[in-house]
């Protein structure tokens, strides 16, 4: 089954840690996601830019067909949206597995979703 594994993590620690910690979790990451192909297990794995390039767009309010377009996040959250990863597992308990050693995810959380057929 394919599982979506949504990495939040809080920019502001990011941008925080020193270089060599820094580096250190990049080559964990790259290192992760090598070691995971080898296994088969993950389809796609992508960083995300920043939260503060994005664009939120939501419908238009009293009753109007215009959208409401923000840069930039819409939620306050103390946590942003930084990457993902599609794998395939047998099941969820498997999913988590995975998920629990995606290096970023010391930086914050991983969300794990279970995708259709």
């Amino acid at each position: 089954m394919k599982y979506l594994c949504l990495v939040y993590i809080n920019e502001q620690r990011l941008a925080a840690l020193p270089r060599p910690a820094l580096d250190r979790l990049a080559a964990d990451s790259a290192a992760y996601d090598s070691a995971l192909q080898q296994r088969r297990c993950v389809l796609e794995a992508r960083r995300l830019p920043s939260v503060q390039l994005a664009t939120t767009v939501r419908p238009g309010g009293q009753g109007t067909n215009v959208p409401l377009i923000t840069d930039g996040p819409y939620a306050d959250t103390f946590e942003q949206l930084s990457g993902y990863m599609l794998i395939e597992a047998g099941d969820l308990d498997q999913a988590i597995r995975i998920a629990a050693q995606i290096p970023a995810g010391a930086l914050g959380c991983v969300e794990i979703r279970p995708l259709g057929p």
